[in-house]
């Protein structure tokens, strides 16, 4: 249970700063995208 438990923290974190960096892309790219059509 404790290797599991200490799996599961990093594992959620590295989640939420995957979800960030996605997030973060996926603004970036529509921004400049709707940039360069205008």
């Amino acid at each position: 249970t404790k290797t599991l438990e200490r799996v599961q923290v990093p594992a959620k974190r590295t989640v939420k700063f995957k979800m960030g960096r996605l997030m973060k892309e996926n603004l970036g790219v529509p921004a400049a995208e709707s940039a360069e059509l205008k």
